[in-house]
């Protein structure tokens, strides 16, 4: 039975999504219903019968059965004993080894995708290992070997007895004092490396190891750049790393402005993962996982953990600053001032200014200082434009707007409260945005001639409810606008003069703004979807 419906990427896609689940499809039968693809998806088939086969060393005839997700390559590469796999990454995979010769147990690291690795990808596993192996210091694993056998790169490194730092969290945070002196090493053996003009670029809890005495050791220069502008090979515009410990101009992939500060901000991130035991962010998205590291400042530690010493928050939250310049310039100043909070002495991070302060707040609560300053500034200009009026003419309306001005104010607050609480924050969403609908409607009825304004009011509300990435949240602004729109114009009948053609010149603005903002929001979050299956 043939189906000529479905397309050759549909087909591909369903494929891998079964060979993922460990469950790959007889390459025949599929070549038998779908022969308008004979060609082209024959040759597929054989290339991901070959990538399989050197990944997983399988004969011909086991190519369609279920692949153990621990299986070994081969028993033997070069004089060396595969024993077991204990890490894989997007690029490497990890296996405990004994090194016959010398008797001893070693990590030996290979491409993933064996003996069909590109050209690039070998020379990045090159740069990688050629990256560590110039770095000999306690806090770095060491490199004792690279080589190729049979086609298969790989690199050995000593084996480290004990477990990684992301382990070791999930057991919950660290203490403070604890998590000092540990990141103290880390931060000791970054220096070292950008000190030999390295820069390490994918500092994260899973590439720290801590051997059996506790001491942290980091692995896994995958991503290594020269500070000499040497054997770079990420491409421009290529995202490379682990977001949530990334700094923001990485994540926006600026390759020319990456240097020590930006390991410097993923020690930040690590030192609050420890302290907290939750990423600086999160989220199910990676669009929105994006913006919050670009855009969104982080909680503060003490609201998490209120135990913190405000002197060691001071420290984590320098490290993570947006802004390179306001970061500690060297992992030496960070390891200075470690060492002078473990000495317990004054420490040169500082809360900052009020002005830092206040520009921190911002980015922490985006949304309550939106509403904050717009409505002070609407204040501002109601007050400017009646200045030089009798206060007779002011009395009671004058008093009407700033009641409801302090009440809309308020309920901002009071939503914000909610909205930090990662369970009603949808809730809050839905709660706000009509409030914000209501208390524009009601200052439109109160003002001499709302009908100018109506548009520009109720647009910029569903523009702002589209901001939260959420269609079902745009829709819902939206029937709120239009239902306050038609309340409106019914309560003031006399002036318009054919609120029939208004209204519905007005709504289908309206509709017309939504629809394009829900689909601009559905577009990213599809395309959000797409990479996260990708990656």
């Amino acid at each position: 039975m043939t189906d000529k419906t479905t397309t050759l990427d549909e087909v591909i896609a369903a494929y891998l999504q079964n060979a993922e689940a460990g469950q790959i499809p007889d390459h025949e039968e599929l070549l038998q219903r779908y022969p308008q693809y004979a060609e082209a998806l024959g040759q597929f088939l054989e290339t991901d019968l070959k990538l399989r086969q050197s990944t997983f060393g399988l004969p011909q005839r086991q190519a369609d059965t279920s692949l153990p997700q621990n299986a070994l390559p081969m028993d033997t590469l070069g004089n060396y004993q595969l024993l077991e796999e204990v890490a894989r990454g997007g690029m490497g995979i990890v296996y405990k080894a004994r090194q016959t010769q010398l008797n001893r147990t070693v990590a030996l690291k290979m491409i993933l995708t064996g003996q069909l690795a590109h050209e690039t990808e070998i020379q990045r596993f090159r740069t990688e290992a050629a990256a560590a192996a110039g770095l000999e210091h306690p806090g770095i694993v060491p490199i004792l070997e690279i080589d190729q056998q049979e086609g298969f790169h790989y690199y050995t490194m000593s084996f480290i007895e004990g477990e990684s730092l992301a382990q070791r969290l999930e057991r919950g945070p660290l203490p403070h004092q604890e998590a000092a002196a540990l990141m103290q090493k880390v931060c000791t053996a970054v220096s070292y490396a950008h000190q030999n003009r390295v820069l390490h670029r994918d500092l994260k809890p899973a590439n720290i190891l801590i051997d059996e005495e506790g001491q942290p050791k980091i692995t896994d220069f995958g991503l290594a750049k020269s500070l000499d502008g040497e054997h770079d090979l990420t491409a421009t515009g290529e995202i490379l790393g682990t977001l949530q410990f990334m700094a923001p101009e990485q994540a926006a992939a600026r390759h020319d402005q990456v240097t020590e500060t930006a390991d410097i901000y993923s020690l930040g991130a690590i030192l609050y993962c420890c302290l907290t035991g939750n990423p600086v962010f999160s989220s199910t998205s990676h669009i929105e996982l994006l913006l919050q590291v670009l855009e969104q400042e982080p909680t503060a530690l003490r609201r998490i953990v209120p135990k913190i010493p405000s002197d060691l928050e001071a420290i984590c939250l320098r490290c993570l600053e947006k802004d390179p310049q306001r970061r500690y310039q060297t992992a030496q100043e960070l390891v200075q001032d470690l060492d002078r909070y473990l000495a317990r002495e004054p420490i040169l991070a500082t809360a900052g200014s009020f002005q830092n302060r206040t520009r921190r707040w911002i980015r922490q609560k985006p949304l309550l200082a939106a509403h904050v300053g717009g409505i002070l500034l609407a204040e501002l200009c109601r007050h400017s434009y009646l200045i030089g009026k009798n206060v007779e003419q002011l009395s009671w309306n004058h008093f009407q707007f700033s009641l409801i001005f302090g009440g809309w104010m308020a309920t901002c607050f009071a939503f914000q409260w909610i909205h930090d609480r990662q369970r009603y924050r949808d809730t809050a969403r839905y709660l706000w945005s009509a409030t914000d609908v209501a208390m524009v409607t009601i200052c439109l009825n109160m003002m001499d001639d709302p009908i100018a304004t109506l548009l520009m009011a109720y647009a910029l509300l569903i523009v702002v409810a589209g901001l939260f990435m959420r269609v079902q949240l745009v829709w819902f602004v939206t029937a709120i606008c239009v239902l306050s729109l038609l309340l409106l114009l019914q309560t003031r009948p006399d002036e318009v003069e054919q609120p029939l053609p208004v209204a519905l010149m007005l709504i289908g603005l309206l509709l017309t703004i939504a629809g394009i903002i829900s689909f601009q929001v559905r577009r990213l979050r599809t395309l959000s979807q797409i990479y996260e299956r990708n990656r």
